[in-house]
């Protein structure tokens, strides 16, 4: 038996090279049109960081997520010190559970057992608990403070753009409790 190999040469017509220079061309191009554009995005959100803390809260918040949206009200609104106010994503009444549970969205689950924030307070209707209190947030942490006790952290648990649940464990209890939005 016997084998033989030929050597083939490779050739490329004019044609083809003008196509794959145009396809570099084209890449280069694109990406550097892609970079202006997220300069352009950039400046913009620093812009409106600027001029409309709200606006651009709203704009990070759904560009980015919740997590950096929590990040930068922070800062912007001052809750890196106690504030007599809460969080305005966390005024009005959140349901405790055991449990976690999925909530479908467009949903609210009844106001059984209720934990309410409002201007200087945290209220545990069930329990009898009106308490005065200042917030702060720490990362992904709501710190209440109230004028008397302990204070009470609070973890924000969200997926994407939205807070999803808060997890506590609510003075005069031992377990923990999941918090879900059922009222404003």
């Amino acid at each position: 038996m016997n084998l033989m190999w030929r050597r083939r040469r490779l050739s490329i017509q004019p044609g083809t090279i003008h196509i794959v220079l145009a396809a570099l061309a084209f890449i280069v191009l694109y990406a550097v049109f892609l970079t202006f554009q997220d300069r352009l995005a950039e400046a913009r959100l620093a812009t409106l960081r600027n001029t409309d803390a709200d606006a651009y809260l709203d704009e990070i918040r759904m560009l980015e997520g919740f997590d950096t949206y929590v990040r930068e009200f922070q800062h912007l609104k001052g809750f890196d010190q106690f504030r007599t106010n809460a969080p305005i994503f966390m005024i009005g009444r959140w349901t405790l559970r055991d449990s976690t549970e999925r909530i479908p969205v467009g949903t609210m689950p009844d106001c059984t057992d209720p934990v309410i924030f409002e201007y200087g307070r945290f209220k545990l209707p069930r329990d009898g608990t009106d308490l005065p209190a200042s917030f702060r947030l720490d990362g992904q942490t709501l710190i209440v403070r109230p004028r008397s006790g302990d204070p009470i952290r609070i973890e924000l648990v969200s997926f994407g753009a939205a807070i999803d649940h808060l997890k506590l464990t609510p003075p005069g209890r031992e377990a923990v409790s999941y918090a879900y939005p059922c009222g404003r």
